[in-house]
Protein backbone atom coordinates (compact mmCIF):
# COMPACT_ATOMS: atom_id res chain seq x y z
CA UNK A 1 0.00 0.00 0.00
CA UNK A 2 2.80 2.44 0.83
CA UNK A 3 4.55 1.68 -2.47
CA UNK A 4 1.31 2.11 -4.40
CA UNK A 5 0.66 5.41 -2.67
CA UNK A 6 4.05 6.75 -3.76
CA UNK A 7 3.25 5.76 -7.36
CA UNK A 8 -0.41 6.78 -7.39
CA UNK A 9 -2.04 8.12 -10.55
CA UNK A 10 -4.95 9.67 -8.65
CA UNK A 11 -4.88 13.49 -8.99
CA UNK A 12 -6.09 14.05 -5.44
CA UNK A 13 -3.35 11.98 -3.84
CA UNK A 14 -0.76 13.42 -6.22
CA UNK A 15 -1.82 16.94 -5.18
CA UNK A 16 -1.63 16.03 -1.49
CA UNK A 17 1.85 14.59 -1.96
CA UNK A 18 2.87 17.73 -3.85
CA UNK A 19 1.62 20.18 -1.20
CA UNK A 20 3.48 18.21 1.50
CA UNK A 21 6.65 17.94 -0.65
CA UNK A 22 6.53 14.13 -0.65
CA UNK A 23 6.44 13.62 -4.40
CA UNK A 24 9.04 11.15 -5.67
CA UNK A 25 9.96 10.17 -2.12
CA UNK A 26 9.62 6.91 -0.24
CA UNK A 27 6.38 7.06 1.76
CA UNK A 28 6.47 5.69 5.30
CA UNK A 29 3.78 5.03 7.91
CA UNK A 30 5.13 8.10 9.70
CA UNK A 31 4.39 10.28 6.68
CA UNK A 32 0.81 9.06 6.70
CA UNK A 33 0.33 9.49 10.44
CA UNK A 34 2.05 12.85 10.87
CA UNK A 35 1.94 14.57 7.46
CA UNK A 36 -0.85 13.33 5.19
CA UNK A 37 -3.57 12.28 7.64
CA UNK A 38 -3.49 15.50 9.71
CA UNK A 39 -4.31 17.50 6.59
CA UNK A 40 -7.20 15.22 5.69
CA UNK A 41 -8.43 15.31 9.30
CA UNK A 42 -8.09 19.09 9.65
CA UNK A 43 -11.14 19.86 7.51
CA UNK A 44 -13.29 17.51 9.58
CA UNK A 45 -11.98 18.95 12.85
CA UNK A 46 -12.73 22.56 11.87
CA UNK A 47 -15.83 22.19 9.68
CA UNK A 48 -16.70 19.18 7.51
CA UNK A 49 -14.76 16.16 6.28
CA UNK A 50 -16.34 16.45 2.82
CA UNK A 51 -13.33 18.24 1.34
CA UNK A 52 -11.12 15.26 2.11
CA UNK A 53 -13.56 12.97 0.32
CA UNK A 54 -13.73 15.38 -2.60
CA UNK A 55 -9.95 15.34 -2.85
CA UNK A 56 -9.92 11.54 -3.16
CA UNK A 57 -12.67 11.61 -5.82
CA UNK A 58 -11.37 14.55 -7.86
CA UNK A 59 -10.14 13.61 -11.34
CA UNK A 60 -9.06 17.08 -12.48
CA UNK A 61 -5.47 17.96 -11.51
CA UNK A 62 -6.03 21.72 -11.19
CA UNK A 63 -9.10 21.29 -8.99
CA UNK A 64 -7.25 18.70 -6.90
CA UNK A 65 -4.44 21.20 -6.29
CA UNK A 66 -6.94 23.77 -5.04
CA UNK A 67 -8.46 21.30 -2.57
CA UNK A 68 -5.03 20.09 -1.40
CA UNK A 69 -3.95 23.67 -0.69
CA UNK A 70 -7.22 24.27 1.20
CA UNK A 71 -6.53 21.22 3.38
CA UNK A 72 -2.97 22.39 3.98
CA UNK A 73 -4.24 25.81 5.11
CA UNK A 74 -6.90 24.17 7.27
CA UNK A 75 -4.19 22.15 8.99
CA UNK A 76 -2.19 25.32 9.70
CA UNK A 77 -5.32 26.93 11.12
CA UNK A 78 -5.92 23.84 13.26
CA UNK A 79 -2.38 24.12 14.65
CA UNK A 80 -2.92 27.78 15.58
CA UNK A 81 -6.24 27.02 17.31
CA UNK A 82 -4.66 24.05 19.08
CA UNK A 83 -1.83 26.20 20.45
CA UNK A 84 -4.25 28.88 21.65
CA UNK A 85 -6.36 26.34 23.57
CA UNK A 86 -3.23 24.60 24.88
CA UNK A 87 -1.91 27.88 26.31
CA UNK A 88 -5.26 28.61 27.97
CA UNK A 89 -5.42 25.07 29.40
CA UNK A 90 -1.86 25.24 30.71
CA UNK A 91 -2.65 28.55 32.39
CA UNK A 92 -5.37 26.72 34.33
CA UNK A 93 -2.91 23.96 35.24
CA UNK A 94 -0.53 26.58 36.67
CA UNK A 95 -3.24 27.52 39.18
CA UNK A 96 -3.48 23.91 40.38
CA UNK A 97 -1.15 22.13 42.80
CA UNK A 98 -0.16 19.50 40.25
CA UNK A 99 1.41 17.25 42.89
CA UNK A 100 -1.93 16.91 44.62
CA UNK A 101 -4.10 16.67 41.50
CA UNK A 102 -4.94 13.09 40.54
CA UNK A 103 -6.88 14.15 37.44
CA UNK A 104 -7.06 17.35 35.40
CA UNK A 105 -10.44 18.75 34.36
CA UNK A 106 -9.89 21.92 32.33
CA UNK A 107 -12.61 23.94 30.61
CA UNK A 108 -13.13 27.08 28.59
CA UNK A 109 -15.81 28.97 26.72
CA UNK A 110 -16.05 28.16 23.01
CA UNK A 111 -12.85 26.10 22.81
CA UNK A 112 -13.06 24.44 19.42
CA UNK A 113 -14.57 20.96 20.03
CA UNK A 114 -12.72 19.50 17.04
CA UNK A 115 -9.32 20.25 18.59
CA UNK A 116 -9.76 19.62 22.33
CA UNK A 117 -8.89 15.92 21.98
CA UNK A 118 -5.45 16.82 20.65
CA UNK A 119 -4.99 19.33 23.48
CA UNK A 120 -5.96 16.68 26.04
CA UNK A 121 -3.27 14.39 24.63
CA UNK A 122 -0.69 17.20 24.86
CA UNK A 123 -1.57 17.84 28.52
CA UNK A 124 -1.27 14.13 29.33
CA UNK A 125 2.14 14.02 27.65
CA UNK A 126 3.34 17.00 29.67
CA UNK A 127 1.88 16.30 33.11
CA UNK A 128 1.05 12.57 32.99
CA UNK A 129 -2.38 12.93 34.57
CA UNK A 130 -5.73 11.67 33.25
CA UNK A 131 -7.05 14.76 31.49
CA UNK A 132 -10.46 16.01 30.42
CA UNK A 133 -10.74 19.13 28.26
CA UNK A 134 -14.24 20.64 28.10
CA UNK A 135 -15.51 23.19 25.59
CA UNK A 136 -18.46 25.16 26.94
CA UNK A 137 -21.18 26.86 24.93
CA UNK A 138 -24.60 28.11 26.08
CA UNK A 139 -24.37 26.29 29.41
CA UNK A 140 -23.40 22.93 27.94
CA UNK A 141 -19.94 21.38 27.76
CA UNK A 142 -18.54 18.89 25.27
CA UNK A 143 -15.50 17.09 26.68
CA UNK A 144 -12.66 15.00 25.31
CA UNK A 145 -10.82 12.65 27.68
CA UNK A 146 -7.37 11.06 27.54
CA UNK A 147 -5.95 8.74 30.16
CA UNK A 148 -2.76 7.13 31.47
CA UNK A 149 -1.84 3.52 32.03
CA UNK A 150 -3.79 2.08 34.95
CA UNK A 151 -6.74 4.49 34.79
CA UNK A 152 -9.73 3.16 32.82
CA UNK A 153 -11.39 6.33 31.58
CA UNK A 154 -14.74 4.77 30.61
CA UNK A 155 -15.10 3.12 34.03
CA UNK A 156 -14.22 6.44 35.69
CA UNK A 157 -16.93 8.25 33.73
CA UNK A 158 -19.37 5.48 34.56
CA UNK A 159 -18.69 6.09 38.26
CA UNK A 160 -19.60 9.77 37.75
CA UNK A 161 -22.45 9.26 35.28
CA UNK A 162 -25.09 10.97 37.44
CA UNK A 163 -23.36 14.28 36.64
CA UNK A 164 -23.09 13.64 32.91
CA UNK A 165 -25.62 14.16 30.15
CA UNK A 166 -23.93 11.49 28.07
CA UNK A 167 -20.58 9.77 27.54
CA UNK A 168 -18.82 7.00 25.64
CA UNK A 169 -15.36 5.65 24.93
CA UNK A 170 -12.86 3.12 26.21
CA UNK A 171 -9.93 2.75 28.61
CA UNK A 172 -7.64 5.38 27.14
CA UNK A 173 -9.98 7.88 25.48
CA UNK A 174 -13.57 9.01 25.77
CA UNK A 175 -16.00 11.83 25.13
CA UNK A 176 -18.70 13.35 27.30
CA UNK A 177 -21.44 15.93 27.51
CA UNK A 178 -22.01 17.84 30.75
CA UNK A 179 -23.86 20.92 31.97
CA UNK A 180 -21.49 23.78 32.80
CA UNK A 181 -22.97 24.05 36.29
CA UNK A 182 -21.96 20.43 37.02
CA UNK A 183 -18.28 20.70 36.02
CA UNK A 184 -17.00 21.61 39.50
CA UNK A 185 -18.87 18.72 41.14
CA UNK A 186 -17.73 16.38 38.38
CA UNK A 187 -14.09 17.35 38.98
CA UNK A 188 -14.45 16.64 42.70
CA UNK A 189 -16.12 13.26 42.17
CA UNK A 190 -13.58 12.22 39.55
CA UNK A 191 -10.76 13.27 41.88
CA UNK A 192 -12.17 11.05 44.65
CA UNK A 193 -12.46 8.15 42.22
CA UNK A 194 -8.88 8.61 41.00
CA UNK A 195 -7.54 8.69 44.54
CA UNK A 196 -9.21 5.34 45.18
CA UNK A 197 -7.91 3.53 42.08
CA UNK A 198 -4.47 5.05 41.48
CA UNK A 199 -1.27 4.67 43.47
CA UNK A 200 1.70 7.07 43.58
CA UNK A 201 3.71 4.83 41.24
CA UNK A 202 0.94 5.07 38.63
CA UNK A 203 1.97 8.68 38.05
CA UNK A 204 5.48 7.68 37.00
CA UNK A 205 5.53 7.45 33.18
CA UNK A 206 6.71 4.09 31.87
CA UNK A 207 8.80 3.87 28.72
CA UNK A 208 8.86 0.41 27.18
CA UNK A 209 12.23 -0.40 25.62
CA UNK A 210 13.31 -3.50 23.71
CA UNK A 211 16.75 -3.69 25.29
CA UNK A 212 19.79 -1.64 26.25
CA UNK A 213 21.92 -0.79 23.25
CA UNK A 214 25.55 0.30 23.75
CA UNK A 215 26.62 3.20 21.50
CA UNK A 216 29.23 1.08 19.73
CA UNK A 217 26.45 -1.24 18.51
CA UNK A 218 24.61 1.54 16.67
CA UNK A 219 25.52 1.23 13.01
CA UNK A 220 24.15 1.77 9.52
CA UNK A 221 23.67 -1.99 9.25
CA UNK A 222 21.57 -2.06 12.41
CA UNK A 223 19.43 0.81 11.11
CA UNK A 224 18.92 -1.03 7.82
CA UNK A 225 17.87 -4.19 9.63
CA UNK A 226 15.43 -2.30 11.86
CA UNK A 227 13.96 -0.65 8.78
CA UNK A 228 12.97 -4.12 7.53
CA UNK A 229 10.44 -4.26 10.37
CA UNK A 230 8.43 -1.38 8.86
CA UNK A 231 5.69 -0.30 8.47
CA UNK A 232 5.16 0.57 12.13
CA UNK A 233 1.79 1.18 13.73
CA UNK A 234 -0.39 0.23 16.68
CA UNK A 235 0.11 -3.49 16.15
CA UNK A 236 3.79 -3.15 15.32
CA UNK A 237 5.21 -0.20 17.27
CA UNK A 238 8.52 1.40 16.38
CA UNK A 239 11.22 -0.24 18.55
CA UNK A 240 12.74 1.90 21.30
CA UNK A 241 16.19 1.19 22.71
CA UNK A 242 17.84 2.45 25.85
CA UNK A 243 21.48 3.33 26.38
CA UNK A 244 23.59 4.64 29.24
CA UNK A 245 26.48 7.09 29.58
CA UNK A 246 25.44 8.95 26.45
CA UNK A 247 27.07 12.35 26.30
CA UNK A 248 25.79 14.99 23.85
CA UNK A 249 28.32 17.09 21.95
CA UNK A 250 28.29 19.92 19.40
CA UNK A 251 24.54 20.61 19.50
CA UNK A 252 22.90 23.04 17.07
CA UNK A 253 19.29 23.99 16.29
CA UNK A 254 17.94 23.17 12.83
CA UNK A 255 14.65 23.49 10.96
CA UNK A 256 12.62 26.43 9.73
CA UNK A 257 11.85 27.67 13.24
CA UNK A 258 14.80 26.10 15.02
CA UNK A 259 12.54 23.63 16.83
CA UNK A 260 14.82 20.64 16.26
CA UNK A 261 18.22 19.85 17.67
CA UNK A 262 21.07 18.14 15.86
CA UNK A 263 23.98 16.81 17.88
CA UNK A 264 26.57 14.14 18.23
CA UNK A 265 26.05 11.71 21.10
CA UNK A 266 27.97 8.75 22.43
CA UNK A 267 31.22 7.97 24.14
CA UNK A 268 34.82 8.91 23.43
CA UNK A 269 35.18 5.74 21.39
CA UNK A 270 31.93 5.93 19.40
CA UNK A 271 29.74 8.86 18.38
CA UNK A 272 26.61 8.96 16.26
CA UNK A 273 24.53 11.81 14.84
CA UNK A 274 21.17 12.36 16.56
CA UNK A 275 18.12 14.54 15.92
CA UNK A 276 15.61 15.68 18.52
Amino acid sequence: GLKRLAQTSRPGLQALLAVTELQNKEITAGHIGFVLAPRLNAAGRLSTACRGVELFLEEDWDKAQVIARELDEANKERQVIEQEILKAAEKQVEEIDIKKAHVLVLHGENWHPGVIGIVASRIVERYYRPTIIISESSGLGKGSCRSIRGFHMFEALTACKKLLQGFGGHAQAAGLTIRSEDIAAFREELEIYAQAVLQEEDYIPILDIELELPPDKISDRLMSEIKLLEPYGMGNPRPVFGTRDFRPRSASSIGAEGKHLRMEVGTRQKRVAALY
